[in-house]
């Protein structure tokens, strides 16, 4: 026997809105950029059609990563706390949201620069051939002098000679060639070390889906990778690896900038296990470059060539960074730069303070610091002539690059609270999608049909019946729950549409 149990026997005549799961965010501003990286955004988004965060953001990111560690920044006149202008950067969108190409077209640059490495290490390894057969004939050679001075009965002193013999041998070992890299796209966390020791300047882990890299950091056997990939953010932390059978390995200089998209209902449990201290170890709020744009509705048609203007002055960007090896690393704030970053910091970290501020976003803003230090870094020597000659002081960030730099705080911040809030209510809009796409349900339908349709978005079980739970309290759906037998049991749950949806 099946006992009916119905949720709401008259079906409703209106619905109730549903509530925005997603907190506004603070469009993207071309005056964010320096014109030699605007210009090239702008053009870009224009040919492609893509949000201009995406670009400017994997720019920057890119930028830095070019940048290293060569180059640091003291964000106080006498203090000795220092700042290293690498960046962690994601984009977080939908599928087909145009994440890749953006990540492609801002890259471009960097990826002339790697294979510049290439066919530098491709001639070395040409000649570490040569030198390798010549250091052996060499070696061979002056073993067989050797040889003779000893036979040679005659010889006064003969040890001694063979042993000037073997060492006047240009034969010294020569050093494999090192290939070297700035991008790192699908590494081991060992091999990862050993390309870290090997690139003194820093790496630049990209990953066009980026939810497999945090995942597998989330599992409780990789809790060591996670640990060491947290120190990377610092930028300067050094590192020593002992192993048996590899020796020991020493990274002076722990530094990866990072770059990746990312679905929201992939980030939306990470942000989960943050929030409800599972992994509140900083990984998520060290994604500090992270932007959640709105997406254009609209679409034209556009065929056009790239601005080769634009592109260059793009392109020499990432060569003044490449080449940027000043006598004086260390960078320091003019007098009124120095002011506008001190009013900031007391803004931020008073913020961050707050009683009514959530603890993940409070982490957030107390890591916001070192990212907008980085940026007036990079910004700064863009903006100045470094070439010999100049009689700028490049060591002194100014007003200009320092105020560009701040005017990114709120944008991330909102982009943030955004990603923070979608943690929390990826429900709502996971309601929403199923009301769009409705017809393409079986009436009545239950939960498992909407995890077999295997649509983006719908997250786990439990999130479904809130989004469900959601829409029966908005008056979308009725729910009936049956139990079957007299000793009854779990309640089996089908819903149905109300009239009120069908009209629609």
């Amino acid at each position: 026997m099946e006992n009916i149990i119905t949720s709401n026997t008259v079906s409703p005549t209106r619905t109730i809105p549903l509530p925005s799961g997603k907190p506004a965010v603070m469009p993207f501003d071309y005056s964010l950029l320096p014109p030699q990286i605007a210009d090239f955004v702008h053009d870009t988004v224009q040919r492609q059609q893509c949000p201009p965060d995406f670009v400017a953001v994997s720019a920057l990111s890119a930028l830095a990563a070019v940048l290293g560690n060569k180059v640091w920044i003291y964000p106080k006149q006498f203090d000795n706390w220092k700042i290293i202008p690498n960046v962690w950067a994601i984009l977080v969108a939908p599928p087909s949201s145009m994440k890749t190409p953006s990540i492609k077209a801002a890259l471009e640059p960097l990826q002339a620069i790697e294979k510049g490495f290439k066919e530098a290490y491709e001639e070395e390894c040409i000649q570490y051939k040569t030198d390798t057969i010549f250091a052996k004939v060499s070696l061979q050679a002056a073993e067989n002098e050797a040889k003779r001075i000893l036979k040679d009965k005659k010889e006064p002193n003969k040890e001694n000679k063979a042993k000037e013999a073997i060492a006047s041998a240009n034969a010294d070992e020569v050093d494999l060639p090192i290939l070297n890299r700035i991008i790192v796209n699908d590494t081991t966390v060992e091999k990862f070390g050993d390309l870290l020791a090997q690139n003194k300047n820093g790496l630049f882990l990209v990953r066009d889906e980026v939810s497999g890299w945090l995942a597998k950091l989330a599992k409780e056997e990789y809790q060591a990778d996670r640990a060491f990939y947290l120190e990377c953010f610092d930028g300067d932390a050094t590192f020593k690896v002992d192993r048996i059978m590899r020796g020991t390995i020493i990274i002076e200089h722990c530094t990866l900038s990072l770059l990746g998209g990312i679905q929201p209902s992939k980030l939306a449990p990470l942000v989960q296990s943050a929030v409800n201290g599972k992994n509140d170890d900083g990984l998520i709020q060290r994604l500090q470059l992270a932007v959640w744009p709105d997406t254009k509705k609209a679409w034209k048609w556009v065929d056009q060539a790239p601005n080769p203007i634009a592109s260059q002055n793009y392109t020499d960007q990432f060569i003044k960074l490449h080449n940027y090896k000043p006598e004086n690393k260390a960078h320091r704030f003019d007098n009124n730069a120095q002011q506008l970053f001190i009013a900031w910091m007391e803004e931020i970290q008073l913020k961050a303070r707050d009683i009514d501020t959530p603890g993940i976003m409070s982490s957030y803003l107390l890591k916001l610091p070192k990212t907008i230090t980085a940026i007036a870094l990079i910004f700064h020597i863009i903006l100045n002539d470094t070439g010999e000659g100049s009689s700028k002081n490049i060591n002194t960030i100014g007003e200009e690059a320092t105020a560009m730099a701040l005017d990114w705080a709120d944008y991330l911040i909102s982009h943030f609270n955004r990603i923070c809030s979608w943690a929390n209510n990826s429900y709502i809009e996971a309601a929403k999608l199923i009301v769009r796409r409705r017809k393409k349900l079986p009436i009545p339908f239950k939960a498992r049909d909407i995890t077999n349709t295997g649509w983006a978005g719908m997250g786990s079980t439990n999130d479904i019946y809130n989004s469900l739970e959601l829409l029966v309290d908005h008056n979308y759906l009725i729910e009936q729950q049956s139990v079957v037998g007299s000793t009854g049991g779990r309640p089996s749950r089908a819903f149905y549409w109300s009239s009120a949806v069908e009209d629609t």
